[in-house]
């Protein structure tokens, strides 16, 4: 690395904007990387500095670039998992693409989703993120956000179209993780937004045995708590059906073998 290009890193990493835009009008390359294998834009989206972010991508860096040594990070997935919402918005606006993935296949709506950054998650859903794009482990953004506990994201995931019952490769859906996690808050907005109760994932399990399995000997089953809640709401609101109450709580399906999806 050249003296310039040597620089114009320590130059970002300082968050020095003036000696940023001397040395790229220097000719440094602004695609310089770290030992770690990051770039500068790297460098200034882990910073949060959106007037260097600008300066390097009016100097030419690349926005795409990802990081070697960060299981194959872009500057935007970074910034997403990060809380850099500004950032997020500057990168999206120059064109940043929302699809690229790392290395365990993961966008950075799915990362922002599991850090639980509403902010960026909404930044992104509005800058055309596929809220439906899937890891390697077919998990979407609503499953990790579920999985985490992250009920203002699951809000927001929902409300930009999110498929409340999308299915991992075995079968279980972002009901199923909230409630293996007895998260009440999450469970009641999948259950609002049309989770399907009765669904059975590859070994026969529904969401209320997922509830069933992960509570503790004083804690209520999250599930059962739940409906109790919608139970409630009806009857205040004067709109009280037993046959569905009923039928919601407690019908059971005829189980079936299914074998466990791979």
């Amino acid at each position: 690395m050249t003296d310039n290009n040597q620089n114009l890193i320590q130059a970002v990493e300082q968050r020095d904007l003036e000696r940023v835009k001397a040395l790229i009008a220097q000719g440094a390359d602004v695609e310089s990387r770290t030992d770690s294998g990051g770039t500068a834009l790297f460098l200034a989206a882990q910073n949060g500095n959106v007037e260097i972010v600008k300066a390097l991508l009016e100097g030419g860096a690349d926005i795409n670039a990802s990081k070697w040594k960060w299981g194959g990070s872009t500057a935007l997935m970074l910034a997403a998992q990060t809380g850099m919402v500004e950032v997020v918005k500057e990168l999206l606006n120059a064109g940043a693409a929302t699809e690229v993935r790392n290395d365990d296949e993961k966008t950075a709506l799915m990362l922002a989703a599991h850090t639980g950054i509403g902010e960026n998650v909404k930044a992104l859903l509005e800058g055309g993120a596929d809220v439906e794009a899937r890891d390697e482990h077919c998990w979407t953004a609503l499953m990790n956000a579920a999985y985490e506990g992250e009920a203002e994201v699951v809000a927001a995931l929902l409300e930009g179209g999110a498929d409340v019952n999308a299915q991992d490769v075995v079968g279980r859906t972002a009901l199923m993780l909230a409630a293996d996690q007895q998260d009440a808050p999450v469970v009641d907005l999948l259950l609002a937004a049309g989770a399907n109760i009765h669904h059975r994932d590859g070994n026969n399990d529904t969401p209320r045995e997922y509830a069933e399995r992960a509570r503790g000997p004083a804690q209520p089953n999250v599930i059962d708590q739940a409906i109790q809640k919608q139970r409630d709401a009806l009857i205040d609101a004067g709109m009280r059906n037993d046959t569905h109450i009923t039928s919601l709580h407690h019908e059971p399906e005829p189980r079936q073998d299914r074998r466990m999806r791979l």
